[in-house]
């Protein structure tokens, strides 16, 4: 475990604009500082898409942030292909450091997902149905279902959704993972 003073020169590191990479790692906190549209998605988009999104930022409480999604699935879809990255900050810019490449109809993935949301689909068509949804992600909690340490610094996670028409959204969703 980190002691204070390694932990006080750590969160100064991270909050400086001058970050190049942040090599210490332990227990850490996963903070959501930023989430919205991609600011350069992929092309062509869908002109027609089954589904709506919006996501925010929300103080539960004091210590505790989460992002709001709120999904509106308009009829019946499937995604074609569904793309997760994640990025780290390095050097002024962030670079890949993992990449899931197709998790459209992935029965664990959306079974997870499912559940975690709320949203319903068909175990078959692997559709999701029709309806509203608004649920809290605590990226945190969920960080902490898998990993105890982690590395320091700026994390960017991007979600790419695709029918056969063009993209259906992108969504980036940035963190900072600090020393506790």
């Amino acid at each position: 475990m980190l002691g204070p003073t390694v932990g006080r020169m750590a969160f100064n590191v991270l909050t400086s604009s001058r970050v190049t990479r942040i090599n210490f790692q332990g227990p850490f906190k996963c903070t959501p500082v930023r989430v919205g549209p991609c600011a350069n998605p992929p092309l062509p988009l869908d002109p027609n898409p089954a589904a709506l999104f919006n996501a925010e930022i929300v103080n539960l409480t004091k210590n505790i942030k989460v992002i709001r999604f709120n999904v509106t699935v308009l009829r019946e879809s499937f995604s074609k292909q569904l793309k997760v990255k994640g990025y780290h900050w390095e050097n002024g810019k962030w670079k890949i450091h993992s990449l899931v490449n197709n998790l459209a109809c992935n029965i664990i993935f959306k079974t997870t997902v499912s559940v975690v949301t709320g949203m319903k689909f068909d175990k078959k068509t692997c559709k999701f149905f029709k309806g509203a949804y608004v649920f809290d992600f605590d990226i945190d909690r969920i960080e902490h279902m898998w990993i105890k340490t982690q590395e320091y610094g700026r994390i960017m996670w991007r979600l790419e959704s695709f029918s056969s028409a063009g993209l259906i959204n992108c969504w980036e969703y940035e963190t900072l993972v600090e020393p506790i």
